[in-house]
């Protein structure tokens, strides 16, 4: 089983070390990780950076399958707000429910 990572706070700098970390995950020799979290809002943070990510949602059970491919992204069931630099109390669900599962 891959390692489990949460966004932490979306509003703090977690997608954008989850991103990182996948890219340079040959070079550092990292094992299989897959995030909890929103999908679209790693996309786009990504993607704000400059980077090049493939994103997947998918199960945690399938996250080691594409993790060479793609960043696996487990999706919430509580829906993050993206706003990078401003918390946002909306978001309180779904961080629990990361750090629960």
């Amino acid at each position: 089983m891959p390692l489990a990572l949460t966004c932490g706070d979306p509003s703090g700098i977690g997608p954008e070390i989850s991103a990182a970390a996948w890219l340079q995950r040959k070079e550092l020799q990292l094992p299989p990780f897959f995030l909890l979290g929103e999908p679209s809002l790693v996309a786009a943070r990504a993607h704000t950076l400059g980077y090049e990510i493939p994103i997947v949602e998918c199960a945690p059970q399938g996250a080691a399958a594409h993790f060479e491919t793609a960043l696996p992204v487990v999706p919430l069931k509580n829906r993050l707000i993206d706003e990078a630099g401003t918390p946002q109390a909306a978001n309180a669900a779904g961080i629990v429910e990361a750090i629960d599962r």
